[in-house]
C-alpha cells in the first residue's frame, strides 16, 4: 500500500517537472536576445521629395553645358508623380550662345530599401525610374549685350536670335541614399526625346524629403 503510493507520487511529480520545464523552454525560445539600443524606424514613409542638382548635359557637342535641375515629387508607393527642369548653359561667352530648357512632368515607380541597424538610425536608399512628357526651348543667341549697354556697329551684322520649341519624351533615373532622416544624396541621370538638340547627362542631386 505504500509502496503503491510512493510510486504514484513519484509518477505525479515526474510530470509537474516535465511540464515546468517544456514551459521554461518555450519562454526562452520566444525571447528576444536584441542588445544595444533598438533600431530606428521612421513612422512613416516620406511622401514629398525635393531634389535639386549641378551636372553636364551632353547634348549640345563639345561645348558640355553646365546644368542645373531641380524637381518635386510625391510618392504613394511604389508609383510617384514627378515636375521638375532643366536648365543648361555654356561654359564660353563666345557666340552664338546656346541655351537649353526643358520642363518635365513624370510618372515613375520608386524602389526603397531599408537597411537597419540596433546601434545607430537605420539608412535608406530610394531609387526611381520615370517617363514622361517635357516641354523644351533651345536658343542660340548672336546678339548679346549688357544692360543700359547700347549696341556697338557689329550689333546689326550679327544672326538674328533664334529660338526653338518641342515636346518631347523624357527619362529619368535617380538614386539617392538617405543616410539620414530628411536629408539625402545621390546622383540623377536623363535623357529626353525631342526634336532639339539631344538632352542627356547627368547630376549630382541633394534630396530633402518629408
Amino acid at each position: 500500500m505504500i509502496s503503491s503510493m510512493v510510486r504514484h507520487i513519484i509518477i505525479v511529480s515526474f510530470f509537474i517537472s516535465f511540464g515546468t520545464l517544456r514551459a521554461q523552454t518555450a519562454d526562452v525560445s520566444n525571447a528576444n536576445f536584441s542588445t544595444g539600443v533598438d533600431r530606428y524606424v521612421q513612422p512613416s514613409e516620406p511622401h514629398y521629395r525635393l531634389l535639386f542638382g549641378i551636372g553636364g548635359n551632353g547634348g549640345l557637342s563639345a561645348l558640355t553645358p553646365q546644368t542645373t535641375l531641380g524637381s518635386i515629387s510625391y510618392e504613394f508607393a511604389p508609383s510617384v508623380l514627378s515636375a521638375g527642369f532643366i536648365s543648361s548653359n555654356p561654359v564660353s561667352r563666345s557666340l552664338p550662345r546656346r541655351t537649353y530648357t526643358e520642363f518635365d512632368l513624370l510618372y515613375g515607380i520608386a524602389l526603397d530599401r531599408l537597411v537597419p541597424h540596433y546601434s545607430a538610425p537605420s539608412e535608406q536608399f530610394h531609387t526611381a525610374i520615370s517617363a514622361g512628357i517635357s516641354f523644351s526651348s533651345y536658343q542660340m543667341n548672336w546678339r548679346n549685350f549688357g544692360r543700359g549697354r547700347p549696341p556697338d556697329s557689329t550689333f546689326f551684322l550679327l544672326p538674328q536670335n533664334t529660338s526653338q520649341y518641342s515636346i518631347g519624351l523624357p527619362i529619368q533615373l535617380q538614386a539617392i541614399y538617405e543616410p539620414i532622416r530628411y536629408v539625402g544624396i545621390g546622383a540623377l541621370l536623363f535623357y529626353t526625346i525631342s526634336t532639339l538638340q539631344p538632352s542627356y547627362g547627368g547630376a549630382v542631386v541633394v534630396e530633402v524629403r518629408y
